[in-house]
């Protein structure tokens, strides 16, 4: 009577070794899945991520400064349309060598280069010779220089400054020749619309100036 019982209790204790045993993959089998079920919904749960970037204008700057014979540098439009630039001058003026002329209100008018005047440096449109009309207040020019405040920078996709003399520019830029070129119909297929709108308000005088093109 005591050797069957123990052989039950015996039979009893190795059977739930093996069920228990037997579970385990099991168990494990349901976490591996409910990890890769969480994994999925992880990998769902993401937002979706843009990149941009300028590299390609960096590419296009370092390409025209070494086929250049002479010292010069360029910003295409990529860089003109980062920077919240009112005019052509102060774009002009991320250009190392550059200083900027400002006029009573804080806005660039003239440029210079490598610290000579403003009026010894040759501004081209398209290659050839730019100027502007002034009456002599508000501090605009009455020498040789160009009022560049008179220039969006929508306008134009290349900026170029030479910064040594070159054969093939027009003469008189002592210190430097600036060589804006605008958009032309052909740089680009098919259609394109280029718009800025900016607002700027005072919280002094509470007045509001709106700009766009």
């Amino acid at each position: 009577m005591s050797r069957s019982f123990a052989r039950s209790r015996l039979s009893q204790a190795l059977a739930l070794a093996l069920l228990g045993l037997s579970s385990v993959p099991l168990l494990a089998q349901q976490s591996s899945d409910s990890d890769a079920d969480q994994s999925e919904l992880d990998a769902q749960e993401l937002d979706e991520m843009v990149v941009t970037g300028y590299r390609r204008s960096l590419q296009y700057s370092t390409e025209n400064k070494r086929e250049e014979k002479g010292f010069t540098d360029s910003i295409f439009a990529e860089d003109i349309g980062k920077f919240p630039d009112l005019n052509i001058a102060e774009s002009l003026n991320r250009i190392p060598g550059i200083q900027l002329d400002r006029d009573v209100n804080g806005e660039g008018l003239n440029i210079g280069i490598r610290g000579l005047p403003q009026s010894f440096t040759k501004t081209l449109i398209n290659g050839g010779e730019a100027y502007t009309a002034s009456i002599g207040l508000n501090r605009g020019n009455q020498n040789r220089e160009v009022d560049l405040n008179l220039f969006p920078t929508e306008f134009f996709n290349k900026l170029t400054v030479y910064k040594s003399p070159q054969a093939s520019l027009p003469e008189g830029g002592v210190s430097g020749v600036v060589d804006m070129r605008s958009a032309r119909p052909f740089d680009n297929e098919g259609q394109h619309l280029n718009y800025t709108v900016q607002l700027d308000r005072n919280s002094i005088a509470d007045k509001v100036n709106p700009r766009g093109s």
